[in-house]
């Protein structure tokens, strides 16, 4: 089964350095990386794409989305894995081994996604009753792991 992930920048190229460094320590865990730079500003979008040069990394330029969501969904058409991992570009890993707890929960059929439940989405009390109630994840872009064949028969939805 082959893992794809999906990223998007629009950060200034100091962040780009750091994310680099670090994914040299987990690309040996998926098959490719996917990446939407979209700043609006030429400029960075061109040195984040000198960075992030990679046999592993395809990246595609956007003149500017003011969403993190429309620029992955910008790229998800170019998602050809069975498992699909989202990464923000500020979410920086440290060992890769951990990646593949997650991972093979999807591979093994344990979980269809597997995310964090994140709080941002209304109180508390909402986020831990979706959780525990009716096992929903918010499966936000910072790392988030996904079957893709789940997604994919869903249908039209961003």
């Amino acid at each position: 089964m082959s893992v794809v992930a999906l990223s998007a920048f629009n950060s200034t190229p100091y962040l780009t350095l750091l994310f680099k460094k670090n994914f040299n320590l987990w690309k040996g865990r998926i098959d490719e990386l996917l990446i939407c730079l979209h700043s609006g500003n030429k400029e960075i979008d061109d040195c984040n794409e000198t960075i992030l040069k990679d046999d592993k990394i395809r990246i595609w330029k956007y003149e500017k989305f003011n969403e993190l969501g429309r620029a992955l969904d910008f790229i998800y058409p170019y998602a050809k894995g069975d498992v699909l991992m989202t990464i923000d570009s500020d979410n920086f890993i440290f060992n890769g081994r951990k990646l593949e707890e997650f991972i093979n929960y999807i591979k093994d059929d344990k979980f269809d996604a597997v995310g964090s439940p994140g709080n941002s989405g209304g109180p508390a009390s909402v986020v831990d009753f979706m959780g525990k109630k009716m096992g929903f994840v918010r499966l936000n872009s910072f790392m988030s792991f996904w079957n893709k064949k789940k997604i994919d028969s869903l249908g039209e939805m961003s």
